[in-house]
């Protein structure tokens, strides 16, 4: 093996190790002396650079009831929906709350279209339904 050839071998072998990706195409031209390295773009479903082959990213979605009944957390695989949960409860002596649903920031979360991408938090969402007035009789 000639020279060239010995370092262009060596370089090519180099890029794509600290890149940790496959190669499609890694070479030498004897005509014109250049190296040249083609990486491909990770695809989506891939597994990412340092991430065992099979392997998928999964998020947590908790649930924040802002004082009412609480709700489990739950994990999903990046890109899926999640079930609603089941509605909770939120009363005390003195008032009652409809639950208007689960939000993320202020924009309410549809289980039927939206997919989780990240960790997220749902806050549910609360409207006064009934205020109740306690009062004593004083004794005479």
């Amino acid at each position: 093996m000639n020279m060239k050839k010995a370092l262009a071998a060596a370089l090519c072998f180099t890029a794509i190790f600290s890149a940790g990706m496959a190669f499609s195409s890694c070479g030498s031209s004897e005509n014109d002396g250049y190296i040249s390295v083609v990486v491909p773009t990770q695809k989506p479903g891939e597994s990412k650079p340092g991430q065992r082959p099979g392997t998928t990213t999964t998020y947590t979605v908790s649930f924040d009831s802002d004082g009412g009944t609480a709700v489990q957390a739950v994990k999903v695989k990046k890109g899926e929906k999640i079930s609603e949960p089941a509605t909770p409860q939120k009363a005390t002596l003195q008032r009652q709350y409809s639950f208007l649903g689960w939000y993320n920031g202020e924009t309410k979360w549809n289980f039927s279209n939206d997919t989780v991408q990240s960790n997220v938090t749902l806050t549910a969402k609360w409207e006064l339904a009934e205020d109740y007035t306690i009062g004593f009789k004083p004794q005479s």
